[in-house]
């Protein structure tokens, strides 16, 4: 996956919407892939700054600070290609969905109704 290219690369972006009109499912995963990265990454930055108080003046550089964000940001691209926590796959699902391409039972509650004639109770 190019999902390394950069989160708000435009050239990407142009590329990504061609890409959308003759493959919708591909687009759709690389969105939620970007998208899981993006979310991962910021997560991490949340987890970073919740610690900070703990952090000695021996921890602390503007150096180790931009090594971190790096380090975070390949991390979290790196756990958005493996699919980490399932983004990519609920918007290619989801937009499935949408578009008509799944049955009309996945569309609505009625998919999931159940027959309670056979239930006996005491």
């Amino acid at each position: 996956m190019e999902v390394s290219t950069g989160f708000y690369d435009i050239a990407g972006l142009a590329k990504l919407r061609v890409e959308a009109t003759t493959d919708e499912n591909a687009a759709a995963r690389k969105v939620g892939t970007q998208f899981e990265a993006m979310f991962l990454q910021d997560m991490m930055k949340s987890m970073r700054a919740a610690i900070e108080p703990f952090k000695d003046e021996n921890s602390e550089s503007s150096e180790l600070d931009t090594y971190q964000e790096m380090f975070d940001k390949e991390i979290s691209i790196s756990m958005a290609d493996r699919g980490s926590l399932g983004v990519a796959d609920w918007l290619v699902s989801h937009s499935n969905m949408i578009s008509g391409k799944q049955e009309a039972s996945a569309k609505s509650a009625d998919g999931y109704k159940t027959d309670f004639t056979n239930i006996k109770t005491r």
